[in-house]
């Protein structure tokens, strides 16, 4: 089974490899046995079932036509196997799936990649997730492609000529049962990228047996986290179960070229706490795909997938410019003949670049790993009404609620307090939270809500509405640019002083993932705001219960959820989106599959409650 879904933020990983671990990305989860998994978590695509999975297997011997699984590159005196991992597990997986021999270059990772790796220089620690981001966004080009290098720490600059990129647009972390997960996909799609933490006995005296890590890191010997290749799995003779994997410190180390056995099913040095690779959509017609070139939008990377592109170039002649809203594309979501209606909710002379920016979702935490307080609620289902709009339910603050802005702090103020006149200044948390993302280009919901609740919150209204302490700016509503941090109110006609109009929030929690959670939450204290994946069908949702039937991946986003229904005998969420009241048919709110975690709405739910 494969699913679409953001990482785990509660998933255990040992301290030594967390902080180089992918603190922005989203993942998807392969499921191949979707009985060990709970289905309400997941968005389900069924697929043919995996072969048997046989007790011992090598890469080597299954495809060997394919001699870039053999081969063990020596990192040298850098730690750069974060990028060499990659690079060497996508070339196996190219020749596993179509024997086509495409060398990609981990060169480009180390010197294009600048938020891949946490200091400058080519030789600095790097982060493979973020490594896996960038090859789903820009793509790698080959080694032997003109004007790219092969792996060379001597050579810093990245060669901005090649730009004949080969794209992965599927990434991956694997999900449980962590074991079984591993084997299916090796059997099926070839090697693995695998994270370890790695000790001194590792690095200079391992040899050829199967090696385990202390129960107890003593906390001097220990290296980096090691970023390794796991080919194929065994036993010995006395039965004891290992991966078989490949290190990248070059064909002399150890006693088996390069290649070492670790303990299998245990977790040692929290081998099986981090597998991730990388899945070309590789066509008959098409060998190889080339990304376009970079295009750069503020921050945004920009990208679109073959069949968008060859559309683009069509409409090119009509309209110059490339937009996932073309005629063609909502012609091919409404031929799907799902639950919903598309339609163009933006100018054709808009670009898919301008609409991934809307998105501005990074995640709900910089740390996948983070402990979230988790929020349940008592229920009985038969408490809980088929169908519930929080602007009918609490009707003081209908006026409030219908603010398609994404405010769930301003409807509990007002629910709680009976305040229909305060609104949370979005200006305030661009400006002066330092650590909520990256201004206008995107942030965490969690840590904006923590914001709220440490520092408080100033009131502001939209651009021109000259509405509170900090009303939207032309920086940050016009430029695109957040403001520095300022300490008074920037609206001279306001009368309160800033800090007489902070408003606090006392705690803040994720609901639980589950649809009866929200809908308790919902009732008990009001609108919620929910993460979620945006593809490319959203953006010309117009009526009917939303459900992603075409386009690729574009982005996470944030939006309000305010009540569910049914819909000619399909379950939704009520949300509220930020873009308009012109977007969509529902004035600016959308109705979304309930029940399924479609696009993972109901795996990141974030709330708080107002200081009374």
């Amino acid at each position: 089974r494969e699913a679409d879904v953001f990482a785990n933020e509660s998933v255990n990983s040992s301290s030594h490899t967390q902080h180089i671990l992918n603190r922005t990305a989203k993942f998807q989860v392969t499921v191949n046995d979707a009985d060990v998994i709970p289905l309400h978590d997941l968005r389900v695509v069924r697929v043919p079932r995996e072969r048997t999975i046989p007790e011992d297997f090598d890469a080597r011997k299954a495809w060997p036509n394919c001699p870039s699984i053999s081969k063990i590159i020596n990192q040298g005196e850098c730690e750069t196997n974060w990028a060499l991992s990659i690079a060497s597990v996508l070339t196996d997986r190219v020749c596993v799936a179509k024997r086509v021999h495409f060398k990609f270059s981990a060169q480009d990772l180390l010197t294009c990649c600048k938020h891949c790796k946490e200091d400058e220089g080519i030789c600095s620690e790097g982060i493979p997730a973020h490594g896996w981001f960038y090859v789903a966004e820009r793509g790698l080009p080959s080694e032997v492609a003109k004007s790219c290098s092969p792996y060379n720490i001597d050579s810093e600059s990245c060669k901005s000529s090649c730009s004949e990129r080969t794209k992965v647009p599927e990434v991956y972390k694997l999900g449980k049962p962590i074991v079984q997960q591993i084997q299916s996909e090796i059997t099926a799609n070839g090697p693995v990228q695998a994270i370890m933490d790695v000790e001194d006995d590792f690095v200079y005296n391992y040899t050829d047996s199967v090696y385990s890590c202390a129960e107890k890191y003593d906390g001097v010997n220990v290296h980096l986290p090691k970023a390794v290749k796991i080919i194929g799995w065994g036993q010995e003779k006395d039965g004891e179960p290992y991966w078989l994997a490949a290190n990248f410190m070059g064909s002399k180390w150890g006693k088996m070229g390069g290649f070492f056995k670790i303990a299998r099913g245990v977790n040692t040095c929290g081998i099986e706490d981090h597998v991730m690779l990388g899945k070309m959509t590789i066509t008959e017609e098409l060998e190889l795909s080339r990304a376009p070139p970079l295009t750069k939008f503020g921050s945004v990377l920009l990208h679109f997938n073959m069949n968008t592109f060859v559309i683009c170039i069509f409409f090119a002649l009509l309209v110059f410019t490339c937009n996932a809203e073309s005629e063609e594309i909502i012609r091919l979501i409404n031929q799907r003949k799902s639950t919903w209606v598309a339609g163009r909710n933006f100018p054709e002379n808009v670009t898919t670049g301008d609409l991934k920016r809307l998105n501005g979702a990074l995640g709900v935490h910089p740390n996948p790993y983070y402990k979230f307080s988790i929020k349940v609620h008592e229920i009985t289902l038969e408490s809980t009404p088929q169908s519930f709009d929080a602007r009918q339910h609490w009707p003081r603050c209908e006026d409030v609620i219908n603010t398609i802005r994404n405010q769930a702090m301003t409807d509990r103020l007002c629910i709680e307090r009976g305040n229909t006149k305060f609104k949370f200044s979005p200006e305030d948390l661009l400006e002066c939270c330092t650590n909520c993302g990256n201004g206008c280009e995107g942030g965490y919901s969690f840590n904006a809500w923590k914001f709220w609740r440490d520092h408080g919150i100033v009131s502001g209204g939209d651009y021109n509405s000259n509405e509170g302490c900090k009303p939207y700016s032309v920086s940050s509503f016009v430029t695109n640019t957040a403001p520095k941090c300022h300490k008074t109110c920037q609206n001279e006609d306001y009368n309160a002083t800033f800090i007489d109009d902070k408003h606090f929030g006392t705690t803040i929690y994720k609901v639980d993932a589950n649809a009866h959670q929200i809908q308790a939450e919902i009732l008990t204290n009001g609108p919620v705001e929910a993460n979620f994946l945006v593809y490319e069908d959203f953006y010309s949702y117009q009526t009917g219960v939303y459900q992603h039937v075409y386009g690729e991946y574009m982005g996470g986003h944030s939006v309000k959820i305010v009540g569910w229904g049914v819909e000619n005998g399909t379950p939704y969420w009520l949300a509220a989106n930020s873009w308009g009241l012109y977007w969509g048919g529902l004035n600016g709110f959308f109705k979304i599959l309930r029940g399924d975690n479609h696009c993972k709405i109901e795996a990141n739910v974030v709330a708080g409650k107002v200081n009374s």
